[in-house]
């Protein structure tokens, strides 16, 4: 009984694993394929995430190498997990059809879970989201801003170059040396992730005049 639940949790973890790797699948295809002007459009109605998908877009290139880490380890661990326990369910259905060699039936399962994972693994971790995101890519971007972010930040974080990571080195460091204390933690998402307050923007109002005629 416990290797049978074993084995259902396993299989639970590679149908996580191939929609994780669909979800990163989405959302690269979202940031190549969404125009500015949309997102633009969805923030002046102030729909969710947009401000974060924003972000993303303007980090093109590494938000890709974020979705390209998260698709590699999706699928590394669905050929490392899925595999064996499909194999491992399907073993008892060769022994109880008269299979008697257990190299023919390890054989044989192997086969059956290598061709069950992978077309998974094609069909909805690959071409559905893909093609979603091609015909949707706005809202794909969107609800898929916060979690790519997340990658994003862990990415650079341990991926790129000390003096990257510390903002120093040129003007593209310093954009992103900002990144750290203000999106890669939660207070910077929450300030991503709402509105600025009406009251801010009558402030903000003012001073920007000010400037305008001092100029």
């Amino acid at each position: 009984m416990a290797t049978w639940t074993t084995d259902i949790l396993w299989i639970i973890g590679a149908v996580l694993l191939v929609l994780l790797n669909g979800f990163f699948v989405a959302a690269e295809f979202a940031l190549v394929k969404v125009r500015s002007s949309k997102l633009a459009e969805a923030a002046r109605q102030e729909k969710p995430f947009t401000k974060i998908a924003q972000w993303m877009v303007r980090r093109l290139d590494k938000a890709l190498s974020a979705c390209q880490l998260g698709i590699t380890v999706a699928s590394l661990g669905l050929g490392w997990v899925g595999e064996p326990a499909v194999a491992h369910l399907v073993e008892p259905v060769f022994r109880a059809v008269g299979v008697a060699s257990p190299v023919l039936i390890h054989t044989l399962a192997f086969v059956v879970a290598f061709t069950v994972i992978t077309a998974a693994h094609l069909v909805i971790g690959e071409q559905a989201p893909k093609i979603y995101a091609i015909r949707r890519p706005a809202r794909t971007v969107r609800w898929c801003a916060v979690l790519s972010a997340w990658t994003f930040c862990i990415f650079m974080r341990e991926f790129s170059p000390p003096g990257l990571r510390d903002g120093r080195a040129n003007d593209e460091t310093q954009t992103r040396g900002s990144l750290w204390p203000n999106m890669c933690s939660p207070p910077g998402f929450l300030v991503h992730l709402c509105p600025p307050a009406p009251e801010a923007m009558t402030a903000a109002l003012p001073a920007a005049g000010s400037a305008s005629l001092g100029s």
